[in-house]
């Protein structure tokens, strides 16, 4: 791997590691999830799945259901559950 490689490598394990890292959501997903979450009738296995079209917002849900305010005695690892703790 080039120098270049690996520094830019480096950069990016840091920069997700002290969650310095925001990766956008395309805006036509972003819509997708707003009309769902919206929706006075929709389920929590549907809410998911349309949030997880959006790996980012995924990631960050799951991440905020495990910090310290939020974490149970079990540490969650899908969407599905997030979604019903938050």
């Amino acid at each position: 791997m080039s120098e270049l490689a690996e520094k830019v490598q480096q950069d990016l394990v840091a920069a997700i590691d002290n969650d310095d890292l925001v990766l956008p959501t395309l805006p036509e997903v972003a819509l997708q999830i707003r009309k769902a979450a919206e929706d006075p009738e929709i389920s929590v296995g549907d809410l998911s799945k349309v949030i997880g079209r959006d790996t980012a917002l995924s990631a960050r849900l799951i991440k905020v259901v495990n910090s310290p305010l939020l974490r149970a005695a079990q540490e969650v690892t899908d969407l599905h559950t997030a979604i019903t703790r938050l």
